[in-house]
C-alpha cells in the first residue's frame, strides 16, 4: 500500500478537521496512534491538539469513546473518517479533534470496536492529558501509602497503583469515603509499548470538599468473588486543608 508522506497527511487534517476554523498560524499538534497503547500531552488550557488513527470502515470497526471524559479539561471538538485510496476496503483515518478547557489530569480512551457489538475491543489507544498553566501546578500523584497525601478543598490528587485486569482483579473502595473527600473517576491505563495482558496503572482521581483527615482504602480483589480475601490492600492517609 502506498504510503501518504507526513506533509500530504497534515494537509488533508487540516482541510477534513480544521476546514470551519481555517488552518491557523499555529498548527495543533497532531498525535499519531496507536503504534503503542498510550501517549501523554501536556499543555495549556484553550489549546487544540489532533488524534490520527488507522481505520477501515468497511470492516465495520471504528475508534469511539466508550466512556465519558472529563469535560471540565478537555471536550471533543469533532470526529471525522478520511477514506483510503479509491481501492475497494483500503485503509483509512479516523480524525479527533480535541480542545482543553481547565487544568488538570484526565484519561481520554479511545476503543476500535463494531458499534452493535458487546464485545471486547479489537484495539484501545489511551492518551493521558495534562493540562496545567504557570499559576497552576499539575494534579499531584500518589503511589506509596507511606506518603500522606495533602490536599485543599477545590483541589485534585491521583492515586496510581499497579493493576492487571486481564487477570479480573482490579482495586476497589474497601468503604465509602468520607465527607472529606468525593471520587471524580477511575481508569486504567496500559504500560506504554507493552503487549496486551501485560498490566499496567489504574488511577483514581479525588477532590477535597472538606477541611479533615481520611483514609482511602482499596482492595485489590475480583469483583465476583464474594467472602474471598482481597490479594492486596492498600491505605492513603489524606489531609484536606
Amino acid at each position: 500500500m502506498k504510503r501518504v508522506s507526513f506533509p500530504v497527511l497534515a494537509v488533508v487534517v487540516c482541510i477534513a478537521v480544521l476546514m470551519a476554523q481555517g488552518c491557523a498560524q499555529k498548527q495543533a499538534p497532531v498525535v499519531k496512534g496507536p503504534r503503542q497503547q498510550t501517549k501523554t500531552v501536556t499543555t495549556g488550557p484553550d489549546e487544540v491538539f489532533i488524534v490520527d488513527l488507522p481505520s477501515n470502515k468497511t470492516t465495520g470497526y471504528e475508534w469511539a469513546l466508550t466512556r465519558p471524559i472529563d469535560t471540565r479539561i478537555v471536550t471533543v471538538q469533532g470526529n471525522t473518517y478520511i477514506a483510503g485510496p479509491a481501492k475497494s476496503g483500503a485503509d483509512g483515518h479516523q480524525v479527533f479533534r480535541f480542545k482543553t478547557v481547565g487544568n488538570g489530569t484526565t484519561l481520554v480512551p479511545l476503543e476500535y470496536i463494531q458499534p452493535w457489538k458487546r464485545e471486547k475491543p479489537a484495539k484501545s489507544y489511551i492518551i493521558t492529558v495534562n493540562v496545567t498553566t504557570g499559576e497552576v501546578s499539575a494534579v499531584k500523584q500518589y503511589s506509596d501509602p507511606g506518603t500522606p497525601i495533602t490536599d485543599a478543598v477545590g483541589q485534585e490528587f491521583l492515586i496510581a497503583l499497579q493493576a492487571n485486569p486481564t487477570t479480573g482483579y482490579e482495586w476497589q473502595l474497601a468503604k465509602p469515603l468520607e465527607a472529606q473527600l468525593k471520587l471524580e473517576e477511575t481508569s486504567y491505563s496500559p504500560e506504554e509499548g507493552q503487549v496486551v495482558g501485560s498490566g499496567g496503572t489504574q488511577y483514581w482521581r479525588f477532590e477535597g470538599v472538606a477541611p479533615g483527615t481520611t483514609t482511602v482504602t482499596l482492595n485489590y480483589q475480583r469483583s465476583w468473588e464474594k467472602g474471598v480475601a482481597p490479594a492486596k490492600t492498600e491505605s492513603f492517609t489524606v489531609n484536606v486543608q
